[in-house]
């Protein structure tokens, strides 16, 4: 499941930063690496909500720094669901 997720979401990142050529793996740093400003990650974390069908709660906006805490984060609301 998480490598789907990791496919979706680096499609997502793609699109919204414009660069189809962009290197992206789990340990990326959404804002060092990638180099989104603080906006584009709660833009960005809109949009994920949007296609993974979540809700990401304004006080774990700050613990999301990497794509794999995107992942985990995705992960553990499905999971949420399901029970």
């Amino acid at each position: 499941m998480s490598k789907e997720i990791f496919e979706k979401l680096k499609e997502l990142i793609r699109d919204y930063s414009g660069n189809s050529d962009l290197q992206i793996s789990e340990d990326s740093s959404l804002i060092n690496d990638l180099q989104l400003s603080s906006l584009d990650v709660i833009s960005l974390i809109g949009m994920i909500e949007d296609n993974f069908d979540i809700e990401v709660d304004d006080e774990n906006i700050a613990g999301i720094v990497t794509v794999k805490d995107v992942i985990d984060y995705i992960i553990s609301k499905q999971e949420e669901k399901k029970a």
